[in-house]
């Protein structure tokens, strides 16, 4: 399973717009790959969102896209 930078990113624009956390890049990937069906989702299903690192240039950035 693999997924891109790109996907990465929005998963980081969707976790701090629809859930209000802040997590680096590599602390969302699991977010991405649920969000590009690379996993199967269903009742029950969880995703480990970790890391508050973000440098803010890129999380600023992340959010104007």
């Amino acid at each position: 399973m693999t997924v891109t930078d790109a996907q990465i990113l929005a998963a980081v624009r969707y976790l701090a717009v629809e859930g209000r956390l802040v997590a680096e890049p590599a602390g969302a990937t699991a977010v991405a790959a649920c969000l590009n069906d690379k996993v199967p989702v269903g009742p029950g299903a969880a995703a480990i969102v970790s890391g508050g690192s973000i440098d803010p240039k890129l999380l600023s950035s992340v959010l104007e896209s």
